[in-house]
């Protein structure tokens, strides 16, 4: 997936609506309520066992810009951590 604009939660918010959670989101996840449970340090072994993830399931793998002064295109990549390939 490309993102070109900076909103924040975009990608969270869309997939959630559409039925499709990320793994991991407490926000946007498959119980609004989680959410608040944490917030409250109230979170249960139920709710931690539905995230499935300590951490909600997204990387950025790639991200590109221009050097503010230079121009030069600057490219930067991560790996996969562990925690998210285990998941396939």
């Amino acid at each position: 997936m490309q993102l070109f604009t900076g909103r924040m939660h975009q990608i969270r918010a869309t997939l959630q609506s559409i039925g499709f959670p990320v793994v991991g989101d407490r926000m946007y996840g498959p119980d609004e309520s989680i959410y608040l449970r944490q917030l409250n340090d109230s979170e249960t072994k139920s709710d931690q066992k539905l995230l499935v993830l300590p951490r909600t399931a997204l990387h950025c793998s790639q991200l590109q810009l221009n050097h503010p002064t230079t121009k030069e295109r600057l490219t930067f990549t991560s790996k996969l951590p562990a925690i998210i390939a285990n998941l396939f």
